[in-house]
């Protein structure tokens, strides 16, 4: 038996997050060194998660007027939620959705950033029924990337009182309808310490144009969507340092410049998350019903071209065959009476947060999560609580309709 708390700490450091917790059962010392705030500290910094146990408390519904940019109601929706859980029901049931504005901007494990464009902003925490307003961002623009940026993660990992109180929010006009001919773009950052707006000018080499949309942000950086020409990037700034170097480094997509996955720079469903090292992931469907996977192995922007025109940074992480994956699960699509087939609706719906390799996906009125290294299709199951929603076809794209509300669970505790 080991009796040095330092070599027993550094073997259990090197337990995969899916059975840590499995190891509080083997004895009293064992319980007392994995739920000591210490381990937990380390544990996470050096897996970058920000929890074991995720729980999906239901699908945000995005108002199909705001996402086509088509012509705004006199009086919006208000933002819906289908739930999948306990905490989702009593969500819906306490109403409280309905003070959260009739769109969703961004959400952050368990936050929600939402409003009534563009004047209004709110943070809210659906769970704790708390809400902030934001004040009004010094400049309103119609077409608007934004992101929103929990700033003490690893401090207070679960603490979500605190961390109600310090977060970012990252605003700036899109112009992507506009030809590129500028290399500055204006970020307004709000600060929940300060309680204010402040503006920042950064700029590249190229001019480009953002994107209107919400950004994912990865190890300190925000990605937003961005264009060179007709050519599609990531534009990327270091929140951490964007007083400092107010810089924007353009990063091709993987996939422009693989001709043996796409004939042409044309434009398909894609998506970003955060992968299980905590790196920008990001996918996109191809027309031969295959979904790649790829991850960013590289963010150290230090001391290079703030142009990155060749993609050399991606690394595909998996590939995955829609076709192979329903044949695999024939059971699980039947019992939802899902014909199998190739042209069989199957949409990529969001990454699980943390992970590489499991997905959200959805056909017609069904949620699934798939996980690549077990292969297996797992349903969702919601309750619709007297609640209707629209399931939109593929074609009114019903990809940019549904996202995942997660939370993370929170960190065993010792009774002793």
């Amino acid at each position: 038996m080991l009796e040095n708390n330092d070599i027993l700490s550094e073997i259990l450091l090197r337990v995969d997050p899916g059975c840590i917790f499995n190891y509080i059962l083997v004895s009293k010392r064992w319980l007392e060194l994995i739920t000591s705030p210490y381990f937990q500290q380390v544990y996470l910094k050096r897996w970058y998660i920000k929890g074991c146990h995720l729980k999906v408390i239901g699908f945000l519904v995005y108002n199909l007027p705001y996402v086509d940019n088509s012509r705004p109601y006199p009086s919006p929706p208000a933002v819906q939620l289908l739930p999948t859980s306990k905490f989702g029901r009593d969500i819906n049931r306490s109403k409280f959705m309905g003070h959260a504005g009739y769109f969703i901007a961004a959400t952050s494990d368990g936050f929600i950033l939402s409003g009534k464009h563009p004047q209004r902003y709110y943070v809210c925490n659906p769970i704790t029924k708390q809400r902030m307003q934001l004040p009004q961002p010094p400049v309103l623009h119609m077409d608007v990337a934004i992101a929103i940026l929990s700033c003490d993660k690893e401090e207070r990992v679960f603490d979500t009182q605190e961390r109600m109180k310090n977060f970012e929010v990252m605003y700036a006009e899109s112009n992507f309808f506009d030809e590129p001919d500028d290399n500055t773009v204006s970020i307004h950052t709000f600060s929940s310490l300060t309680g204010q707006w402040y503006t920042s000018t950064l700029s590249c080499s190229t001019p480009f144009s953002l994107c209107r949309g919400v950004g994912t942000v990865a190890r300190g950086f925000v990605y937003w969507m961005a264009r060179v020409g007709c050519v599609p990037y990531f534009a990327a700034f270091d929140t951490k340092s964007i007083n400092d170097t107010g810089r924007i480094t353009l990063i091709m997509k993987p996939w422009s410049t693989m001709d043996s996955w796409f004939t042409s720079h044309k434009e398909l469903p894609s998506y970003l998350g955060v992968s299980s090292e905590g790196f920008l992931q990001y996918a996109a469907i191809h027309y031969r019903g295959e979904l790649c996977i790829w991850v960013l192995s590289d963010d150290n922007f230090e001391g290079q071209t703030d142009f990155d025109a060749q993609g050399t940074r991606w690394r595909v992480c998996y590939k995955i065959d829609i076709f192979s994956m329903m044949m695999g699960n024939s059971a699980v699509l039947s019992a939802c009476h899902i014909e199998i087939g190739r042209r069989t609706p199957f949409v990529f719906v969001a990454f699980v947060p943390g992970k590489s390799d499991s997905v959200f996906l959805r056909c017609e009125e069904y949620f699934f999560i798939y996980q690549y290294l077990s292969q297996k299709l797992e349903r969702i199951h919601y309750d619709l609580d007297n609640y209707s929603f629209p399931f939109a076809r593929q074609r009114d794209r019903c990809h940019g309709l549904y996202h995942p509300f997660t939370v993370s669970g929170a960190w065993p505790s010792s009774p002793l």
